[in-house]
């Protein structure tokens, strides 16, 4: 359009410039004329020497929300950049492509900017790639092209909300039988003491009762009850859907992070396991916020890549394990205990008490 324009005013002005036999319209039209082909030669000019690169290679956030990306954009011309054109692509995985164009000045030989805005509404790896650049001329009509190839990443982790989970008096410290949690007795021990007992092979100097010892000549050693911490192990499965697009995948990364951190505000661990679909076995143990994300970090790069376990490792998992599957199906060992809908998740992880 502007193009067209520029054409249309230099044909009025020639026309005028006839018509009145004016040397003052004729002069002014001829130099228009001859710049535009010197415009088109800095943009091509300087189209070939500027070079864009992002700041870091990985950027951190959280979803629904905004992310601003730096980029360092080099300029090793003497003339500036009154106008240059930046072509973005971002993208989860093998999804589709979101096309973004930027536009900004470089006035200086090195410039900063920082505010390249995405939208990341989803969890997971977002693949942020630079396409081109395109430098216009000063009369911002004609513009010159350069490709480039620059990539960074942008790790989305879900909002820390913690789903409530409610554990009955017996699996806080009575001795009944429950399912979805186990037992693990800790090195050192508790500071209640149960008895005195003779010394055996193994056991520590520090607890030796030196009294009773100097007493019988025989070495005795102070026994005290065994302390426990609560455990819990969740086995992720895949979908009976082959479709899953990074919505899907969201909903399950925001499910199981809420799972996760509302069982460590109850117990002292948690495991996380899975089957990839490379064939290897991944667990990785989780005791805190940050290890969570370390977590997720693992999982999205498998990418949706996880392997149903309805088979084998279903029976071997019996009633100690959770297994939370793509379809936002939570199972207590075999029993299934919520099903988490696409639409509605969010407000249920809000809402639903689990009892383990």
């Amino acid at each position: 359009m502007k193009k067209f324009l520029l054409f249309l005013f230099l044909l009025v002005l020639l026309y005028l410039s006839a018509m009145f036999r004016s040397p003052a319209l004729l002069m002014l039209f001829l130099m228009i004329v001859l710049a535009m082909p010197v415009f088109r030669l800095i943009c091509g000019h300087i189209s070939k020497r500027i070079t864009a690169e992002f700041e870091k290679n990985m950027y951190f956030s959280v979803n629904s929300g905004e992310k601003r990306l730096g980029l360092k954009i080099i300029n090793p011309c003497v003339l500036p950049v009154n106008r240059l054109g930046i072509e973005v692509s971002c993208g989860y995985g093998a999804g589709e492509e979101k096309r973004l164009v930027y536009y900004t000045a470089v006035s200086e030989r090195s410039s900063d900017i920082n505010g390249l805005k995405v939208s990341v509404p989803y969890c997971g790896i977002m693949s942020v790639k630079l396409k081109r650049l395109a430098v216009y001329d000063y009369l911002k009509v004609f513009k010159a092209k350069k490709w480039v190839e620059e990539s960074a990443e942008i790790v989305v982790f879900p909002r820390e909300e913690a789903m409530n989970i409610v554990l009955p008096a017996y699996a806080l410290g009575g001795t009944g039988h429950y399912n979805m949690l186990r037992r693990e007795i800790l090195s050192g021990s508790s500071r209640d003491f149960k008895q005195l007992r003779e010394y055996r092979s193994g056991d520590s100097a520090r607890f030796i009762h030196w009294n009773q010892t100097a007493k019988t000549d025989q070495l005795w050693i102070k026994e005290y009850e065994k302390e426990f911490e609560l455990s819990a192990e969740i086995c992720l499965s895949g979908a009976h859907t082959e479709k899953i697009d990074e919505k899907r995948l969201s909903a399950f990364y925001e499910v199981l992070s809420a799972l996760v951190l509302g069982l460590l505000r109850c117990i002292k661990g948690v495991s996380v396991s899975w089957l990839s679909d490379s064939g290897g076995s991944v667990s990785i143990a989780v005791g805190s916020e940050k290890e969570c994300r370390d977590m997720l970090y693992s999982l999205y790069r498998e990418g949706g890549g996880i392997r149903s376990i309805d088979a084998p490792l279903a029976r071997d998992a019996g009633e100690k394990h959770f297994i939370l599957d793509l379809d936002l199906r939570l199972h207590c060992g075999k029993a299934k205990v919520f099903e988490f809908t696409q639409s509605g998740y969010k407000d249920e992880i809000k809402s639903v008490s689990l009892t383990v």
